[in-house]
């Protein structure tokens, strides 16, 4: 069973829905964080609308799947803090990366193949990628650092980088870890455990999610109170978010449902493709606040978001096992499946 399938097998009557958010968490955009009285704000409650469909074909062109030459990668994640640059690691404990237009031969960085979940670049000579062993590597563009115990005895779920001197990672207990450049230091952000994801936009906003549907707001010295955020009557799983700016986040659920942030509040919940009761939106990237990447795994297939509106799902993945999405710039995003299997969109 798929990493992917896996994870909505635990979220029973799933709807398929497809968002598009670009700019994977590994490329923190650099902006200015709200107030600590917006940052609260940000968390406001909000009600499940209604599923909806819109009529928008996907304006984007995605190229056919092309094998990335590393079968024994199986890959968990990518990042693309470029166009021209993308790391992806795999449940094999291996890596692969992307530089200008082939993949190279996947790379064994973690010993006795620990599986490594989540990886985020701030640049081509910065990356970071956590383990479900509760280590990271760091990557200084030439080699993988050996890998260090971040949160012992914890399960790293997912990873966040803004610059070399600035990484958050959470675990699925209810850890914040960050990362100073030289040290990791490790934070209790909530006392029901279960965070899932991770986004930073700057080294003072970042956003957590956890699987009861809350959100947690970093200004860059506490973090917020949770605030229900995905109040999705059907199940409010979360299962990533991406934040291209602190007025912009886009955060979605294995249910298929969607909420945006605009720098103040979050939107209510919206589902912008046509129900399914066994997928449902696994990975967004989002390049800027009009430009978003979703995909739902399972069916291999890619929403669009434009500011106002989601398109039609796009099948792009055959395989119907897609793990991962980055999208550095609107005119570039890439998708991978567990087969190592790449799907690329690139605009002139």
């Amino acid at each position: 069973m798929t990493r992917a399938m896996r994870q909505l097998a635990s979220s029973a009557g799933c709807v398929l829905a497809v968002l598009l958010l670009a700019t994977a968490s590994g490329c923190g955009a650099k902006t200015t964080a709200p107030s600590s009285s917006a940052a609260a704000t940000a968390t406001a409650n909000v009600t499940a609308a209604p599923p909806t469909a819109t009529a928008t074909p996907v304006a984007a062109t995605w190229g056919s799947p092309a094998a990335m030459g590393t079968s024994n990668l199986f890959p968990n994640s990518v990042s693309c803090p470029t166009t021209t640059f993308c790391v992806a690691v795999g449940a094999a404990g291996g890596e692969s990366t992307f530089i200008g237009s082939s993949w190279s031969s996947p790379q064994q960085i973690m010993p006795g193949s620990s599986p490594l979940k989540d990886v985020s670049c701030a640049s081509p000579s910065f990356c970071v990628a956590v383990t479900t062993n509760a280590t990271a590597t760091i990557y200084d563009g030439s080699h993988w650092s050996s890998p260090i115990t971040i949160a012992p005895n914890r399960y790293l779920q997912s990873v966040s980088c803004v610059t070399n001197s600035f990484c958050m990672a959470v675990d699925v207990a209810d850890d914040a870890i960050t990362f100073d450049g030289t040290a990791w230091s490790l934070r209790s952000i909530t006392p029901d455990g279960d965070l899932k994801a991770i986004s930073c936009a700057s080294t003072t906003f970042c956003v957590a999610i956890d699987g009861g549907g809350n959100a947690f707001t970093y200004n860059g010295a506490k973090w917020s109170a949770p605030r229900l955020i995905d109040d999705n009557p059907i199940g409010n799983e979360m299962s990533s978010i991406s934040c291209p700016s602190s007025s912009f986040c886009a955060a979605v659920d294995l249910a298929g449902y969607a909420t945006t942030f605009n720098g103040i509040t979050w939107s209510a919940l919206t589902a912008p493709v046509p129900t399914n009761p066994v997928t449902g939106l696994t990975a967004v990237s989002c390049a800027s606040a009009s430009f978003c990447a979703a995909i739902d795994g399972p069916a291999g297939t890619v929403v669009m978001y434009n500011g106002t509106t989601w398109s039609l799902p796009l099948s792009i993945d055959p395989a119907m096992d897609t793990a991962s999405v980055s999208c550095p710039s609107t005119q570039f995003c890439v998708a991978l499946d567990q087969n190592a299997t790449a799907m690329v969109m690139s605009e002139p």
